[in-house]
């Protein structure tokens, strides 16, 4: 092999590991979170601090657990747990980096940015309850 050939070799092997895993470069570290409701139209609170009005998507980090609080005027207002879990997607990623030379950089990178997770229940399907007030009795 030339010289030349295996600097390349070598700078191919640098970059891959410097740029992250497997499930980092595929999946990303992000997520579109979305919101349905019915009726549309409720106000969306993260407890990150982002709010919307249904429907909505915002990008939430893979690794990070958060609740929702969902309100409209007439209505009961619902609280949702969503958890980052880990996902089939990130397990097939985290195998591919065992076949990989650098894996166990790769499966760090993975691992930390979250990557072979996924947000759970991921879209939010609500349907409000109407306040007593408004039951029609």
């Amino acid at each position: 092999m030339k010289t030349r050939d295996i600097t390349s070799l070598v700078l191919i092997i640098v970059c891959s590991v410097w740029l992250g895993g497997c499930a980092t470069l595929t999946r990303g570290t992000t997520e579109p979170y979305t919101v349905i409701s019915d009726p549309p139209g409720a106000v969306v609170t993260f407890s990150s601090g982002e709010t919307c009005f249904t429907p909505c998507t915002i990008a939430k980090k893979r690794k990070e657990s958060f609740s929702v609080t969902i309100e409209k005027m007439g209505y009961l207002p619902m609280d949702i747990a969503v958890e980052s879990q880990a996902c089939k997607e990130g397990k097939m990623a985290t195998a591919g980096n065992l076949v990989l030379v650098g894996s166990l950089v790769w499966l760090g990178v993975d691992q930390a940015t979250g990557a072979t997770r996924e947000l759970t229940p991921n879209p939010c399907e609500i349907t409000l309850e109407r306040t007593s007030e408004q039951s029609g009795g």
